[in-house]
């Protein structure tokens, strides 16, 4: 046999082929990301023209497509993005990276799902989102939440009680705005309503704001709207940033923050704020607001699976003047954690998520600027555990999503809630599919939600947009949104008899729900033009108040919450946008119309008119320089709080509110920025207002290393 084959090799002859490995086919890999900010763009769609070959991207925008045996063409394409096109040689393999060109009209600002907290942009939408990104929260030199969302137009801020701010969304707010942080309902609504100036905006990237019911995407409390913080991700090399600022009012802040990319990415983040106000209340005196808090995440991906961790912790302390020369103490403090992992799987994108969170609220009162010691004036707590299961998948011209929720949770208030405790438990599983043909973009989703306390409810949305031109978007939504009853609401039990009335609780309570529709058009024109506008209604039923049931055996009057209020807001909203050399200027305004359908009468504190005028100047001779001023517009609304037996209390009117606020920032050196700026420049202070509104002055710094 030797002899044979050593002749063969001399002969010039070869082992046959089967005896060799076969070389491995040419795999061409496609990295699909936003032309402007580099993003990657998830779930976009490569295609080999003659080869008739296409597959879809992962969520981090990978896509692999066997190389073509042919010379070919190579089209890359996202919903919202015009067409990538390359040609491609035979037999080409390797890596390539297709920057897709966001179209004008379709607003590709990045927003977190109402589904599986998957982010996508703004093509996908067929409801108002606005995001609000880091450059406007600096130009606003904001510390909370509140503050950033309440100059958009169509959002209203107002005093909650006993003390913090609420916002109202298209005329609905309080308990029927959902907050969220990174996608997981804050600490703190399950006995209070949620006040919006304790959530900082502390390591925060941007903020989204949904106009409109959200209960499809996140259950309960979104009949208003949703309003997403997201979290900064951890990128780059090593930096350390601090911040200082000072102002009127005894305004003092401070913060600092670590970040690191790399395989194991960490940020770590801390900040105090404090100043002589309390939010939610227009008064000086001995007011006094002080916060700490800190945030901090840690991402990394271990063989094809991206883990993130994060943690948050959050401690207040507000004091206000009361009557007979006391003062109203309110103490919170509340932490989060949150783990998730994301996998590709079963043709898509498989993650799981799980978040558990802890909040404590007291309320004392006392004569000096500190409470009583050994004050055993109960304290409430409440805790969450949540998990998710959430999985997405291109299937052709449809991009799928599904998925389930689990919770449970508890809170403890004695002398408030009847045995002092309650606790409930729920499941909700949701699904969704947006599909395109063509210039037709169509979605439709629903949510079956279970409560161990109030039942089961519904919520179905579809939507549709439609590119008539290259420059003009039509879109339109119809959604049903609910807001369950609260733990107080189903189980009151307590009394005043000073006031000579007790408050129970009803047990048989069911959820509001909603039906909202929208229709609007984006136009891009050219020129640096973009008009937004859309009209909208939100039809309330069953939503909950008071009533009398009568007299208890001490004689003190029995009041109930019950399923007895109908309630309409409607209106329309415009948004214009000019950029030019230099500049950016923006305009919007809202219309509202907000009714009590029982009575006729406007809702309480809900403007009719609201609007905003903002420019920004981009000064050449100023090293990242800008010259930001806003003006914004409340008109006069009608005071009328319902009262424990549901009837509207007239109050007068909330005076018309015109502020305008100018900053100007600028690097003085490398890594070191600074900034100044006023509120309400011209000092207008109209008559009823619950918020801050006098002048307020304060002065900046940041500065930047990387060790």
């Amino acid at each position: 046999m030797r002899p044979a084959l050593l002749a063969l090799l001399a002969l010039g002859g070869s082992v046959p082929a089967a005896a060799q490995a076969p070389a491995p086919a040419p795999v061409l890999v496609v990295q699909v990301r936003d032309s402007a900010d580099g993003r990657a763009l998830g779930y976009a769609r490569a295609r080999l023209v003659v080869a008739r070959r296409s597959a879809a991207a992962d969520e981090a925008g990978r896509v692999e497509l066997a190389a073509p045996d042919a010379p070919d063409t190579l089209v890359v394409a996202a919903l919202g993005y015009a067409a990538w096109r390359r040609p491609v040689a035979a037999g080409q393999g390797g890596t390539l990276e297709a920057r897709l060109v966001a179209e004008a009209t379709l607003l590709p600002d990045m927003v977190v799902t109402t589904m599986g907290r998957r982010e996508a942009r703004g093509g996908e939408l067929t409801v108002a989102t606005t995001t609000v990104d880091r450059r406007e929260i600096e130009a606003q030199a904001a510390p909370a939440v509140d503050q950033v969302v309440a100059e958009l137009p169509g959002v209203q801020q107002v005093g909650g009680v006993p003390a913090g701010n609420q916002l109202y969304i298209r005329g609905l707010g309080a308990s029927r705005v959902l907050l969220l942080v990174d996608g997981e309902p804050v600490g703190g609504p399950l006995l209070e309503n949620r006040d919006l100036s304790r959530t900082s905006t502390l390591a925060v990237e941007r903020i989204e704001v949904t106009k409109g019911p959200g209960s499809v995407a996140h259950g309960s409390d979104a009949i208003g709207g949703v309003i997403n913080v997201v979290t900064a991700a951890p990128e780059g090399p090593l930096t350390l940033a601090g911040e200082v600022r000072a102002g009127s009012n005894g305004r003092r802040e401070g913060n600092l923050s670590l970040s690191s990319g790399g395989r194991v990415a960490t940020r770590l983040s801390g900040g105090w704020r404090q100043s002589d106000r309390v939010g939610g209340r227009n008064e000086g005196g001995s007011a006094f607001e002080r916060v700490w808090d800190g945030r901090g995440t840690v991402r990394t991906t271990v063989g094809s699976t991206a883990l993130r961790a994060d943690a948050s912790y959050e401690r207040t302390r507000q004091r206000w003047p009361t009557a007979g020369g006391f003062n109203a103490f309110v103490d919170t403090w509340g932490a989060t954690a949150l783990g998730e992992a994301t996998v590709g799987a079963l043709g898509g994108t498989l993650r799981a998520r799980t978040s558990g969170s802890y909040f404590e609220y007291r309320y004392r009162e006392a004569r000096g600027s500190s409470p009583i010691a050994g004050d055993l004036r109960p304290r409430q707590t409440e805790r969450a555990l949540r998990g998710l299961v959430a999985w997405t998948r291109p299937a052709g011209a449809h991009l799928v999503d599904a998925g389930a929720e689990v919770m449970v949770r508890s809170v403890d208030a004695p002398q408030r809630i009847d045995a002092g405790s309650a606790d409930d438990r729920g499941v909700d599983v949701f699904a969704q599919d947006g599909w395109q043909l063509g210039a037709l973009f169509l979605n439709g989703g629903g949510r079956v939600s279970w409560n161990s306390r109030w039942g089961t409810v519904a919520t179905p949305s579809v939507g549709a947009a439609v590119n008539l031109t290259p420059t003009l978007r039509l879109r339109g939504a119809l959604a049903r949104g609910y807001r369950a009853p609260s733990f107080k609401e189903l189980g009151w039990n307590f009394s005043n008899p000073q006031g000579g009335y007790v408050v129970v609780g009803n047990a048989d309570l069911r959820p509001e729900h909603s039906w909202s529709y929208s229709s609007g058009l984006n136009w891009a024109p050219g020129g640096g033009w973009h008009l937004s506008a859309e009209a909208y209604r939100n039809d309330i039923r069953q939503m909950i108040d008071f009533r009398t049931t009568g007299t208890d055996s001490s004689g003190l009057l029995v009041f109930t919450p019950d399923n007895i209020r109908r309630a309409r807001t409607q209106g329309l909203e415009f948004e214009l946008q000019k950029t030019l050399a230099g500049w950016a200027l923006g305009a919007g305004y809202d219309y509202l119309h907000a009714r009590n359908l029982e009575t006729g009468n406007a809702l309480d504190r809900r403007a009719a008119h609201n609007g905003r005028l903002r420019a920004t100047w981009f000064p050449a001779f100023v090293t990242d320089g800008t010259v930001d001023l806003t003006a914004r517009y409340t008109g006069r609304a009608r005071i009328a709080p319902t009262t424990l037996a549901g009837q509207e209390q007239f109050q007068g009117y909330q005076e018309a509110f015109l502020a305008v606020d100018v900053q100007v920032a600028g690097r003085l050196l490398p890594g070191l920025r600074a900034q100044a700026g006023v509120d309400n420049l011209f000092d207008r202070r109209p008559d009823n207002w619950t918020a801050q509104v006098e002048r307020r002055f304060y002065l900046g710094m940041r500065a930047e290393v990387m060790p």
